[in-house]
């Protein structure tokens, strides 16, 4: 498998790629001037990566261990394992300076979607459910149906 292959450049052919090869795949299209990440996902416009990241072998060096110290599969605080590589914040360029592993919670947790999604206090509502037992479903159903943020998850009695 050569390192310098880009994600058009593999079409077609068959290869067992690993799971790291997928993410460096997956990063490469996101940071590709005209590429469909980045013209179907604002967050991703104007992105783009370190030169020394544009080859499997070059991005590798610089992720096998994240600045943090986390290997990719690594266990986070959450108990999942580190597979998603994720830049901090969800903004700004690949490079090693702003991207690190994270668990799927963390990824989801960085997305502008779930940055809305805050308790009044601003805790991660979605935190504060699990902590409740309160299924996503289920608060995210109470929501949709008008309830506060604080009484979905279960901070307050919701008023009758």
């Amino acid at each position: 498998m050569a390192d310098d292959i880009t994600p058009g450049e593999s079409r077609g052919r068959v290869r067992h790629r690993t799971a790291q090869h997928r993410s460096w795949e997956n990063m490469i299209g996101r940071a590709t001037p005209g590429s469909a990440a980045q013209r179907n996902r604002p967050n991703y416009t104007g992105v783009t990566c370190a030169p020394e990241w544009r080859t499997f072998a070059g991005w590798w060096a610089d992720m096998a261990i994240d600045r943090e110290g986390n290997a990719y599969g690594s266990i986070g605080a959450d108990g999942t394992a580190r597979v998603i590589q994720g830049r901090y914040g969800d903004a700004g360029d690949y490079c090693r300076e702003n991207v690190r592993w994270q668990t799927r919670g963390e990824s989801a947790r960085e997305s502008n979607a779930s940055r809305m999604l805050r308790t009044s206090g601003g805790l991660f509502a979605a935190d504060v459910a699990r902590e409740n037992g309160i299924p996503r479903g289920r608060w995210g159903g109470r929501v949709a149906l008008g309830w506060s943020i604080d009484e979905a998850v279960g901070l307050v009695a919701r008023e009758r």
